[in-house]
């Protein structure tokens, strides 16, 4: 049987790789394309790490596995918690293949911390605190890889340097022990499935995307070298796929996703402050001592404010309130959900419609084009026990462009300008492997949700019929589809142990300044 390598690549664009592919500098990329499949893959709605990656996982929505963000409201209250894997409601690739006899092996994939049991090993990604807790099944893996591998780190920070070329040496340190501990474990370990995570590109394009764009204006000639950083580590990922490519065989699997793509945004969209505008949202009187972080480049100070909803905000006069940034999303302040629910279950639609209307009518009023291409109350989008957690409305930008900004009360109207790389829907997808099996060329109209019951089927395995993802068909040739067709069977009910004491207060102090770092929080 052969087997099936996955490497994902968070944050990979096409919008990087056609223009070096271009200048023939991808050549490992650009062959695994000539003889496989690719095209955009859609990411979740919003496309946000934590719950594409868990969509990935499962094959399922958000609605369905329950991650829509980093962090849940506690029940009853305006707080957050934070999200781990044992918040996972569905089962996983790595469950469902280790329950069928398969060896697998997952490294520095997110949204699995802490690591749970499979057939093989597994090493948590990021919402892992540090390598002090225990990452990795089993325990004595990390032992195991300090010894041999010489050392490991579970994410990459992208401040506290001196100069953004400080910040690319280490990344590539980084990615050079990941690829190192990937190696290790191929050769060591038997496995039939084997999925490996990169974060790198995703964490030096939330930083450099801007020198990338045309519109960016440069304030020093140093700041014009800063495109390069990207796509020299563009080229530096081509190699490192290279040196995996030479542990598989021809007939086996070789799979590159990721799970967002990238895009510039020239305007940050301060909902808080339109929803204060249109009469839904009431700011504190009192003022409010901010604490925040600043993060500082020697070319740029930025410091962001990033006081928690709870005190900016009177809820007592609230009807509506901006999620997270990464959540995209409203929430109402609804009776029976939040302590201080002002609106009744009966005024819920007509409320949810009227906001609705009012920001599909707002302005920038720079072009006199809308600020957002739709909106959608969370049915429209999701289906499953876990909508609860969703916004009540969930907001898509024009072009995707504008940056969605929860912070309130000292920004300055609705829109502020600037120039920062965001999230983009259209990641990357490319299969290359056994010819007998795939077809070659681009494939159109695929979602991160199908990777799921996709992988299953390259395994040999039945997918759950509750999976919300098909199998990608128009990868396959005709002929070998007819010949194996796919299995399906009940899902298999999940029981995970208890979010109790997962994270100290320490913990949770180092993950919030990570997400914070990425603009996550």
């Amino acid at each position: 049987m052969s087997k099936v390598f996955v490497l994902g690549l968070d944050g990979a664009t096409f919008r990087m790789i056609d223009p070096l592919l271009e200048k023939n500098k991808l050549p490992t990329i650009a062959a695994l394309m000539k003889k496989g499949v690719y095209g955009n893959l859609e990411s979740t709605i919003p496309p946000v790490t934590g719950p594409a990656w868990t969509s990935f996982l499962t094959g399922k929505s958000p609605a369905k596995h329950g991650i829509f963000d980093f962090t849940c409201f506690d029940p009853n209250s305006y707080e957050r918690h934070l999200l781990n894997s044992t918040h996972i409601k569905a089962e996983t690739l790595a469950e469902i293949a280790s329950r069928n006899g398969k060896k697998v092996g997952f490294v520095n994939m997110p949204m699995t911390y802490p690591p749970f049991p499979v057939n093989g090993f597994m090493i948590s990604g990021i919402l892992a605190p540090n390598e002090k807790c225990r990452f990795t099944y089993p325990e004595e893996l990390y032992p195991e890889l300090l010894l041999n591998v010489g050392d490991y780190r579970i994410d990459y920070s992208i401040s506290g340097y001196p100069t953004l070329e400080e910040m690319s040496k280490d990344l590539n340190r980084v990615t050079e022990l990941r690829k190192k501990t990937i190696l290790y474990l191929m050769d060591k370990y038997e496995w039939d499935l084997f999925c490996a995570v990169f974060v790198g590109i995703d964490r030096i394009q939330h930083w450099v995307w801007r020198f990338t764009d045309s519109k960016y204006k440069f304030k020093t000639d140093e700041e014009a070298r800063f495109r390069n950083i990207i796509y020299s580590y563009y080229e530096y990922t081509d190699r490192v796929i290279g040196d995996i490519l030479e542990r598989l065989s021809e007939d086996d699997f070789f799979i590159i996703n990721s799970d967002h793509g990238f895009c510039s945004s020239y305007n940050r969209f301060h909902l808080n402050n339109w929803l204060e505008k249109e009469g839904f949202l009431s700011f504190s009187k009192e003022p409010v001592s901010e604490k925040g972080t600043q993060i500082e480049h020697f070319f740029e100070k930025w410091a962001c404010h990033k006081n928690t909803l709870v005190n900016r905000i009177d809820w007592s006069s609230t009807k509506a309130f901006s999620g997270h940034e990464t959540e995209h999303g409203i929430f109402i302040n609804l009776e029976g959900k939040f302590p201080q629910g002002t609106v009744k279950p009966s005024e819920m639609n007509a409320l949810t419609e009227q906001i609705r209307e009012k920001l599909l009518k707002t302005k920038d009023p720079e072009t006199g084009l809308n600020v957002l291409d739709n909106v959608y109350r969370k049915e429209e989008i999701y289906n499953g026990p876990c909508l609860a957690y969703a916004p009540d409305l969930i907001l898509i930008t024009r072009n995707q462009e504008y940056e969605i900004s929860d912070e309130g009360h000292h920004a300055k109207g609705f829109l502020s300008k600037h120039i920062m790389g965001i999230h983009h829907r259209s990641g990357i997808l490319i299969m290359s492997g056994n010819s007998k099996v795939l077809n070659t060329g681009r494939v159109d109209g695929i979602s991160i949700l199908d990777l799921a019951p996709t992988i299953l089927y390259l395994c040999g395995l039945s997918i759950p019929g509750d999976i919300d993802g098909k199998i990608i068909s128009n990868a396959f040739r005709p002929e070998y589809m007819e010949l194996n067709p796919p299995v399906y069977e009940e899902a298999a009910s999940i029981q995970r142990l208890q979010d109790t004491g997962i994270y100290s207060k320490e913990d949770i102090a180092q993950i919030q300044k990570r997400l914070e770092n990425l603009g996550y929080m």
